[in-house]
């Protein structure tokens, strides 16, 4: 019998480049939170998982990318308030409105069903084209209830961790469909939990001091489907003098912490872990001109000496470098700062150069050794080995 002749058709994903376009992302409008995800923000269609200590700018990064894409782009974004302590106050701060930032109504999403239902009827193709929307965030996940915990049904809270724990794994799959087809982020805000397990057994103390310390609530579904994922560690406080009207007395008061923001799983960009650290301030979230301060010093793209700051005179346009001294009871570092948030043309000549540099940067590619060109390593016609000579 003769073999057959055809030929098996070509797979349409490598012929087409369409099937598979790159993959956009919602930018944050701060450079040092673009560049650490690899793709320039917030991959869209996808899903992005954000964990670590209380109070580290979880919750403050997916507001932030929230403002600037209604800002920029004017589509809101969605936002379910499973801990009921969303403070509209603060969201104003980060320049964020009724229609940049739209809650889930509290008495029509109280579960993790109602969430579902909610969320898959918004990202229909026709409820989408007439309200279409960037991100949608949960904060949290380990707040996130079930009906039956509502209901008080059980008491037991392994069994409720497991249901709850297979309420996400079975509905990402089907929600990751959705999320790719509009574009839509969904971005989960997730706690750290202390790993206790209890009655192990026996375990070598090699083995044991390999465990990992704390694990996050919401199975581990949410890292199989997360593209993106980012732990928070805070290192350190900013503390500042401020009047205190009760004492009489000049005391120092913390405005805000030092954070280390370190990508533990990538698949949107080649470089997979990147770390990165940067400064959060009460009420202001992510403070871009102090990063940029902080990082300009690093680079010596501006010089610091005993609070002055020197600005070379191509910022300004001036023939001699720039001082800025403290003044007026505040310090250069304040100064210098406020200068460049009032000041687009600065910021931008500054960002300009940190983004040359970050772009140009290898020291957080992975450490992977270079794979040698065999035709380099080895001759076409290898000689013979040498033998040594007899006497």
């Amino acid at each position: 019998m003769a073999e057959s002749k055809t030929k098996p058709p070509k797979h349409t994903a490598w012929d087409d480049p369409s099937a598979y376009p790159p993959v956009l992302p919602w930018e944050s409008g701060n450079v040092f939170l673009d560049w650490i995800s690899g793709c320039g923000g917030l991959p869209r269609g996808r899903v992005v998982e954000t964990y670590g200590p209380e109070s580290s700018g979880k919750s403050t990064l997916a507001l932030q990318v929230a403002s600037h894409v209604a800002a920029q782009l004017g589509i809101p974004s969605w936002y379910w308030d499973a801990e009921d302590a969303f403070d509209p106050t603060y969201g104003t701060s980060l320049g964020l409105t009724s229609e940049g930032l739209r809650l889930f109504d509290r008495h029509e999403v109280e579960t993790l069903e109602d969430f579902f239902e909610k969320t898959i009827a918004m990202l229909q193709p026709d409820n989408f084209k007439k309200n279409p929307c960037a991100l949608i965030i949960v904060d949290s996940v380990a707040a996130a209830r079930c009906r039956a915990e509502l209901a008080g049904q059980s008491a037991d809270q392994r069994t409720m961790g497991m249901e709850k724990a297979r309420l996400w794994s079975d509905n990402l799959r089907l929600l990751v469909k959705y999320l790719a087809d509009t574009g839509a982020t969904l971005v989960l805000v997730n706690q750290l939990r202390d790993n206790i397990q209890l009655d192990q057994g026996f375990v070598p103390p090699g083995l044991k001091a390999l465990q990992p310390k704390t694990r996050t609530p919401g199975g581990r579904g949410l890292k199989f489907y997360a593209s993106l994922r980012i732990e928070y560690e805070p290192t350190s406080e900013v503390k500042e003098d401020r009047w205190n009207p009760v004492t009489l007395e000049t005391e120092k008061v913390t405005v805000g912490k030092n954070v280390w923001m370190r990508v533990t799983k990538n698949k949107v960009a080649p470089p997979p872990w990147r770390k990165i650290r940067v400064q959060i301030r009460d009420g202001l979230g992510f403070d871009l001109a102090q990063n940029l301060l902080d990082f300009a010093q690093v680079h010596s793209l501006l010089k610091r000496d005993r609070g002055v700051w020197t600005f070379p005179p191509e910022f300004f346009g001036t023939a001699e470098p720039y001082e800025i001294r403290g003044a007026d009871g505040f310090t250069g570092d304040a100064i210098a700062a406020h200068l460049i948030r009032s000041r687009p043309d600065v910021s931008d000549k500054l960002t300009a150069q940190v983004v040359e540099i970050l772009h140009g940067s290898t020291n957080y590619v992975a450490d992977r050794p270079p794979v040698p060109d065999p035709d380099d390593s080895m001759p076409a016609n290898p000689a013979p080995p040498l033998t040594p000579e007899t006497p």
